[in-house]
């Protein structure tokens, strides 16, 4: 078998000359009366077997097909050829020309063979290349781009095995077993899903019969119980809880008991849906690949998870509680949102480099003309439910001579910025959540000049929800949902405004900061004031002594509700500052000095250090209990 496919290469490359060397000689010994027939035909098939088939037109170039294929009647002895470089001349009869001369008639003329395409025609005519040829060529094949479509949620990039079926069989059984386990997690969920769909529908009616008892008894739930102060046996006063109506009271133990069961089986059908997907190859492929869609729950907690341990989270908590921003600004922080936070690039990097952003790492140090324009926040949230947050810019490090310390400043707030997994735009102004700068105007940082780094901290904090009893629970996430999905479907796609309305959070309606109280800010008190917690969600279980008024099974949930981001960054005193005061406040900007750190043995260095013992002894004792008491 090889002998005879080196015999039909040899054919090849003799009938491949025989081509070349009839174009050469068909200006001197043809003429135009001469026959197609009697030309050397170059497309003459050889004997061949079996798939292994060479057609001699694939390795010629493309003007030579055109030429071999359908030949053309040349022109007479008298007549001279227009084109210097005539594809009829051979290479060694064309004239010498300079070489810019040569570089724009090829540019004027059709485009040549590239040179992959002329060094196989050189193989197949017997020229053996050099070994330097032949890498550059196998180099040049490996750089070309390769052509493929846009890559996005709509059209996303496609998974495919790393290993064909039957290489390894490890490999296809672990993928049989995950499959398996994938199957049977979603037909539980299938089955649960109908389960939550029957008590629902038990919950809907124990909900009617409460609101009936409460027409009827002309009371509502919250007024059913009233607190009365009783004194006790040993004299002191004990606020107690008694029930109104008994009816209205058992309605309520009914509704609650209901809805807990509802909020387990929710809770379990999360986790059912984030177990069957979790470890299936193609979504842990998608999830490395940035294809997350974070209406899957396996893919929101894939997400969230990389972001918790992957040491992003430790590195913000280190830089939080490292640089003491707990406790100088609150006293806990569990942040639930993810927040990134780019500002501009330097001016030196600026021709440097094609980004005009720059993504900060908390802790980073920041020039204060980076951030003389909102620095852009992008924050990623992990639930579904549109929910209300409060940003807040704070500088705990200015100086305060009256006090001899340190207070606070205000440089930025915007209450009920909406929020959500979907939300994949930046809060900036001029972006597609507008309005972020409309409240409380941002003042750029400008670090005072003769202090030490300033800790510009940025805090997205979670507002109340609107019913403080259920809290933000999968029940609460599921019915609003449930609203925008009814507004969808009855004003349609078009209204997509309208579901920025149907918030799980209370509307707060914050005044404008003057900037007259920007100094001095008390963050602990406004949060106080206005229920704002970054401490997460808790629960808080009946006190001792209400069980019996609050009912088996039933739980009371405390009002303080948290979550949010936070992200911290420092700056220190440049030239720049002074142009910042004089546009924002209109006069100079102050100079200040370090307060003069206390020195504990200042006391002590005017003493004398020795004591002599032996002669004079107490006159030296003498002399030292003078000097001490001086």
């Amino acid at each position: 078998m090889l002998g005879l496919r080196r015999l039909q290469l040899r054919q090849l490359q003799a009938v491949a000359r025989n081509a070349s060397f009839a174009r050469a000689s068909s200006t001197s010994s043809t003429t135009p009366n001469t026959p197609v027939s009697d030309l050397p035909n170059p497309n003459v098939s050889l004997k061949h077997h079996g798939p292994s088939r060479l057609l001699t037109p694939s390795i010629l170039s493309p003007v030579q097909r055109k030429q071999d294929t359908l030949p053309k009647p040349l022109a007479s002895s008298s007549e001279k050829p227009t084109t210097l470089l005539s594809p009829t001349l051979h290479p060694s009869k064309r004239p010498a020309l300079p070489r810019n001369v040569r570089s724009k008639l090829l540019r004027s003329q059709k485009p040549r063979p590239n040179k992959t395409k002329r060094f196989y025609a050189a193989v197949a005519e017997g020229k053996r290349p050099s070994r330097k040829k032949v890498k550059a060529i196998r180099r040049r094949l490996r750089m070309l781009p390769k052509k493929r479509a846009d890559i996005s949620l709509e059209n996303p990039r496609k998974w495919n095995r790393p290993l064909a079926e039957g290489v390894l069989p490890a490999y296809d059984e672990a993928l049989r077993v995950i499959n398996k386990d994938s199957r049977m997690l979603k037909e539980e969920a299938r089955e649960l899903r109908d389960q939550i769909g029957h008590i629902g529908k038990v919950l809907e009616e124990k909900r009617k019969v409460l609101r009936d008892a409460e027409t009827k008894e002309n009371i509502s739930a919250k007024e059913n119980v009233k607190e009365v102060k009783v004194v006790g046996a040993d004299g002191l006063e004990v606020t107690k809880r008694e029930i109104v109506n008994e009816k209205v009271w058992n309605a309520k133990v009914e509704v609650d008991k209901a809805e807990k069961k509802l909020e387990g089986l929710r809770e379990k059908l999360n986790i059912l849906e984030v177990q069957s997907e979790i470890n299936l190859p193609k979504v842990r492929w998608e999830i490395s690949n940035a294809m997350a869609d974070m209406r899957k729950p396996s893919h929101r907690h894939l997400v969230e998870q990389r972001w918790r341990q992957d040491g992003k989270l430790d590195l913000l908590m280190e830089r939080v509680y490292q640089m003491n921003v707990v406790p100088d600004i609150l006293p806990a922080i569990h942040p639930t949102v993810d927040l990134d936070v780019t500002v501009f690039l330097p001016s030196s990097r600026l021709l440097r480099s094609r980004k005009r952003v720059l993504l900060t790492e908390p802790g980073k140090f920041v020039l204060p003309h980076q951030t003389l324009k909102p620095p852009t926040l992008f924050p990623h949230a992990y639930h579904l439910d549109t929910r209300l947050y409060t940003l807040l810019m704070i500088d705990p490090d200015v100086p305060d001579p009256e006090q001899k310390s340190f207070t606070t400043y205000l440089h930025w707030l915007q209450p009920n910025i909406p929020i959500s997994a979907l939300t994949s735009s930046s809060l900036m102004s001029t972006g597609p959540l507008k309005g972020i700068n409309n409240h409380t105007r941002y003042i750029p940082p400008h670090p005072q000049q003769g202090t030490k780094y300033h800790r510009y901290t940025i805090l997205l904090v979670q507002q109340p929800p609107k019913d403080e009893v259920r809290g933000y629970s999968r029940n609460v996430e599921w019915e609003a949902r449930k609203e925008v999905e009814k507004l969808v479907k009855v004003d349609g796609k078009e209204k997509g405004k309208e579901k920025e309305l149907i918030t799980t959070s209370k509307y707060l309606d914050i005044p404008v900061m003057p900037d007259s109280k920007r100094l001095g800010f008390d963050v602990r008190a406004f949060c106080k004031e206005w229920g704002l917690m970054l401490n997460g969600n808790y629960r808080l279980k009946a006190k001792e002594g209400e069980a019996e008024v609050e009912g088996e099974g039933v739980e009371r949930r405390s009002g303080m509700f948290g979550g949010g981001g936070v992200h911290m960054f420092r700056e220190v005193w440049d030239e720049s500052v002074g142009s910042i005061h004089e546009v924002f406040f209109g006069k100079k900007e102050p100079r200040y000095g370090l307060p003069p750190k206390w020195d504990p043995y200042e006391d002590l260095k005017g003493r004398k250090r020795y004591v002599l013992q032996g002669q004079n002894q107490g006159v030296r004792e003498q002399q030292g209990k003078e000097v001490l008491k001086a």
